[in-house]
């Protein structure tokens, strides 16, 4: 209320972020912020920790299981916890960087918390518990492979959830079902920024055609 009632002369933007990699700071500023949002000078030498691309995109497309189980009580996707666990397992073989697995859903917090207590400096919360926090590693797990929905037209939701890294981005979810947004949509437009910039990653090729139980 009182940004809203203030008077223009009262206000002004932060304009330069120092946390994300310039190629993920430029993405959230094409997306988020009218191209308005500068990187400072220290976000422009960062390397990437366990891929070779500062933003990652772990493609399940590919994956009929890959989806919500409705047979649990919530939003849970087996499949991508499976994912996830791998993933940090490999991760942990080279690496002990705080990760933060940052979900849309609490009952696929719950149940990513439960699978993934055997790693330390592991933190896994919803979009909402872990804004204003950071990680040098950030895993957005998508969760959602088909059905539009509420939470990924928050575009404020969804700028939270690209911008707690400090070093890598790693997103897990299908690049059809963000491509099945209109061209306008913040998830189409990551899905094209991705493949411009980044790396695209067929989750089958990641780890060897086998997910571990």
């Amino acid at each position: 209320r009182l940004y809203e009632n203030c008077p223009e002369s009262n206000k002004t933007m932060l304009n330069t972020q120092f946390r994300m990699p310039s190629v993920i700071g430029q993405m959230i500023s094409d997306l988020f912020y009218n191209k308005e949002l500068l990187n400072g000078s220290s976000t422009k030498n960062k390397t990437p920790i366990f891929f070779d691309n500062h933003m990652n995109f772990i493609d399940m497309s590919y994956d009929r299981t890959y989806k919500i189980d409705k047979s649990f009580n919530g939003n849970v996707n087996q499949s991508e916890i499976k994912i996830i666990k791998n993933l940090i397992a490999k991760i942990r073989k080279e690496h002990s960087n705080k990760i933060a697995v940052i979900t849309p859903y609490k009952a696929q917090k719950r149940y990513l918390i439960n699978n993934l207590k055997s790693f330390d400096e592991v933190y896994v919360d919803t979009v909402d518990g872990f804004q204003g926090d950071e990680a040098d590693i950030a895993i957005f797990a998508t969760t959602r492979s088909y059905g539009k929905t509420d939470f990924f037209s928050d575009y404020a939701r969804i700028n939270v959830a690209l911008s707690r890294t400090i070093k890598e981005l790693i997103i897990i979810g299908s690049m059809k079902y963000f491509k099945s947004y209109e061209e306008t949509h913040p998830l189409f437009e990551l899905a094209k920024q991705i493949e411009l910039k980044g790396n695209v990653i067929n989750g089958k090729t990641l780890f060897g055609g086998k997910v571990n139980e």
